[in-house]
């Protein structure tokens, strides 16, 4: 088995593409293939492969699972096994608002696949790296929010600097 890092490739207009039964996008994907599997990926014209972690490569979420003891076992029971798996407490609206604000804050200008053709972040690029999903409402609310605060602040430094004159 080999791995493989993989996305579609910017230049080729596209967002999501299928190869050998594979859904790849725009964020660069980590894969263990099969040598048959690797060569195809790394002939398809519309993806861009690469062996070694290319820039801009966001390796997936970690999710802690929290493990507990069961607090009072059934009589007769020695214990063993007696745990459960729980997920962590789902993130509030206001902690998802604040991790997509810190996501695009944080994106790569440099990097194209990060920013729509329209200027905006990618929301798969931005769900890849919270690790929930993300609309494209979603991402809209929150960037016409960052950018109404960016412009009021470049217009009160505009004002600071023609009132120090």
């Amino acid at each position: 088995m080999q791995q493989l890092y993989v996305r579609v490739n910017p230049k080729s207009g596209q967002t999501q593409f299928h190869r050998c039964a594979i859904l790849f996008t725009l964020v660069w994907a980590l894969v263990e293939v099969d040598e048959a599997t690797a060569a195809r990926l790394r002939e398809e014209q519309m993806l861009e492969t690469s062996d070694t972690e290319p820039d801009g490569y966001v390796p997936p979420a970690e999710v802690n699972v929290i493990v507990t003891a069961v607090s009072q076992a059934p009589a007769g029971d020695t214990g063993a096994g007696n745990t459960t798996k729980t997920d962590p407490p789902p993130l509030t609206d206001a902690e998802k608002l604040a991790a997509i604000k810190e996501a695009m804050t944080a994106l790569d200008k440099t990097v194209e696949g990060n920013w729509t053709k329209g200027g905006l972040p990618n929301a798969t690029v931005l769900a890849a790296s919270l690790g929930f999903e993300l609309s494209a409402t979603q991402r809209d609310e929150v960037w016409a929010e960052l950018e109404a605060a960016r412009l009021a602040a470049d217009a009160a430094a505009a004002g600071n600097q023609t009132g120090a004159q």
